[in-house]
């Protein structure tokens, strides 16, 4: 029988990376420039893109500045921070590592903006282990819209239901299951108040990539 499966793709922010609360101190920073405080509780920018966050916050507190002004101050604050040690997630170099060794395609589909992922790939050895790394924002519209994740399988020449998606976020999960894809949700301790709709929109739920260490050679029999 034919191997079915052909691509995983992964989301960045909380999944590959654990940098979540990276983008908590871009938002203290950034709101701290202009005399405000930020609130996480009044602030909500699940799924949305780049550039849609921009937006979001600029209609929000009726920020003069233009939505490219306020993207390029966030890459500014936020590239030195994604700079410090331990970035990436435990085990997930070595995993991405192996699903390329099983012949598998690999990319990356994100909200995050290339200016700040390129850099960090580079830094940790990761940049030749994608085939294709897309934005949200050059592929449309935010999640749980699917379009980031159809246009990388369109990249990669396979077909949704070839894929395994690996997402930390609700929204990221559902742009996958809309996008025909499986999806495996990986746990991230800043969605743990989600956790029970998280686990429940998808295929499989794991605690990290340090779940499929030691099996590393057999990923096609596992994933």
């Amino acid at each position: 029988m034919e191997q079915k499966l052909k691509a995983v793709i992964f989301d960045f922010d909380g999944t590959l990376a654990d940098s979540l609360q990276i983008w908590r101190r871009v938002d203290e920073i950034f709101f701290e420039k202009r005399g405000m405080i930020f609130d996480e509780t009044v602030v909500e920018f699940g799924g949305k893109s780049f550039s849609e966050c921009a937006a979001y916050i600029k209609d929000l507190f009726s920020l003069p500045e233009s939505v490219e002004a306020i993207k390029q101050e966030w890459i500014e604050l936020s590239i030195p921070l994604y700079g410090g040690p331990n970035i990436l997630k435990p085990c997930a170099k070595e995993f991405v590592s192996a699903v390329k060794a099983a012949g598998l395609k690999t990319a990356i589909g994100t909200s995050n903006n290339q200016d700040i992922i390129r850099p960090v790939l580079q830094k940790n050895g990761m940049a030749d282990l994608f085939d294709h790394v897309l934005t949200c924002c050059e592929a449309g519209r935010g999640k749980p819209y699917p379009d980031v994740y159809l246009a990388i399988a369109t990249e990669l020449g396979v077909q949704p239901d070839e894929c395994v998606v690996f997402e930390d976020t609700l929204e990221g999960i559902m742009a996958a299951k809309n996008a025909g894809m499986r999806v495996y949700a990986v746990h991230d301790p800043a969605h743990e108040a989600m956790r029970h709709e998280i686990e429940s929109a998808a295929d499989r739920y794991i605690e990290g990539f340090c779940f499929f260490h030691g099996r590393f050679d057999n990923l096609l029999e596992i994933i």
